[in-house]
């Protein structure tokens, strides 16, 4: 025999020991059952039994996927056939930890592991598995540094690490991985910030960051990732304005953003057409709500709650609908549709009253300008006029000398003789 296939029945109980003695199996699948306890009586625990498949050499895929086994994974997994490309054991009651040799089975081309009990780190030599497509070690309790040799999996597609405790920082090295179109990081303790290189990788679908603790900004890069339709970097530390790329992610359906600290203005997204979901909520952005997002037609969700915007609250388009927008915790917006409970605008627009205020207070200003030159100038012109009013003049000489007559002057002077001229004669 060499295919075994038992998935999605209701089967329960041990396994068949009869397996374990067919050295020809290629595939076997028991997914989507109920198998548990021990599978042979010389067994210990629930998982033994991938120590008798080491016998089938010849050993493709294995799948024992969504059933109820438990108990630590065996070391002796690592020695199962080098021809096995495909393993699956996720969602399962599976502890203990990945073995350190788990690089031995180079011909694997998917792992699952998700949704399971383990612990401890990713194994470096996950890096020896070249032709790995698919590695999915989700909803675990991991922990450790994600290891650089992962970059070395250049033909990886799919990698899935969230809800795990991993920490440290995000491995530039993952840049390597050009085929990459679903990378799936949230729910980790990661730190630092993300990598340029990530944002080279321009077949990325899928990224997904968020509940970490990030820091710096979105890569100025991101507009490269042209293939991207989510991208959630939600509840981290990241800062700073939204790159003007971000509008040139033109598949773009998810956007998720918020419980960061970005600030500024919105960017020119309105190239960004077919977004369904987009959550700007819970950091410091500002200024006027953009109109075009009103005629965004596939929009579902649209959160800009708790944030700095102002304005006028568009009531086209989708901001018709009240279930679709949210718009809490902006002091400074006004007016929208009647369900969104905001207070009225102004009948003159901000802008506008605005610059009307301006202009009143310069002309107010420069009226009390002029009538304080006007006054000072006038104080002036009467205190001099004052002043020249006690001076002498030729036109007063006559109140303190006497008129004389033209007869007197002549007879004083004999006649006007010239011995009476000053300056000759007697004078």
């Amino acid at each position: 025999m060499e295919v075994f296939y038992l998935q999605s029945n209701h089967f329960s109980g041990v396994f068949p020991p009869a397996i374990y003695n067919l050295s020809s199996l290629q595939s076997l699948g028991m997914f989507g059952n109920g198998f548990s306890g021990n599978l042979r009586p010389d067994f210990a625990g629930d998982l033994e039994f991938l120590v008798a498949l080491t016998n089938c050499t010849h050993l493709q895929t294995l799948s024992v996927a969504s059933n109820r086994l438990g108990g630590d994974l065996p070391a002796s997994i690592a020695n199962l056939s080098m021809n096995l490309n495909q393993l699956d054991i996720e969602n399962n009651f599976i502890s203990g930890s990945i073995p350190h040799d788990i690089g031995n089975l180079i011909g694997l081309q998917s792992f699952w592991l998700s949704e399971n009990l383990l612990k401890g780190p990713i194994p470096v030599s996950f890096g020896k598995l070249s032709g790995l497509v698919e590695l999915s070690l989700f909803t675990n309790k991991m922990s450790g540094e994600i290891p650089y040799s992962l970059g070395n999996i250049t033909r990886l597609e799919r990698l899935y690490l969230s809800n795990n405790s991993f920490e440290g920082i995000i491995p530039p090295s993952l840049g390597k991985c050009r085929y990459l179109l679903d990378l799936g990081m949230e729910v980790n303790k990661l730190n630092g910030i993300i990598p340029q290189e990530i944002m080279q990788i321009s077949t990325l679908v899928s990224l997904r960051m968020s509940n970490n603790s990030l820091t710096g900004s979105l890569p100025e890069d991101v507009g490269r990732l042209i293939n991207l339709g989510n991208l959630s970097v939600a509840h981290n530390k990241l800062a700073g304005k939204l790159p003007e790329t971000l509008g040139k992610c033109l598949s773009m359906e998810k956007l998720d953003l918020q419980g960061n600290s970005f600030d500024g203005i919105i960017p020119d997204i309105s190239g960004l057409v077919g977004i369904k979901k987009a959550d700007f909520s819970s950091n410091n952005f500002s200024g006027r709500i953009p109109e075009y997002l009103a005629n965004f037609r596939f929009l579902e969700y649209l959160n800009l709650s708790f944030n700095n915007f102002e304005g006028n609250v568009p009531t086209a388009g989708k901001f018709k609908d009240a279930t679709i927008v949210s718009v809490f915790g902006n002091k400074n917006l006004c007016g929208g549709v009647l369900e969104l409970r905001l207070k009225p605008c102004s009948l003159v627009p901000a802008g506008k009253s605005r610059k009307k205020l301006v202009i009143g207070v310069s002309m107010g200003l420069s009226l009390l300008l002029l009538l304080f030159i006007a006054s000072v100038s006038l104080c002036w012109l009467k205190s001099r006029k004052k002043k020249n009013t006690n001076e002498a003049t030729p036109s007063t000489l006559g109140v303190f000398h006497e008129m004389i007559s033209y007869r007197d002057l002549r007879n004083a002077t004999n006649g006007f003789s010239s011995s009476n001229l000053i300056g000759s004669g007697s004078f």
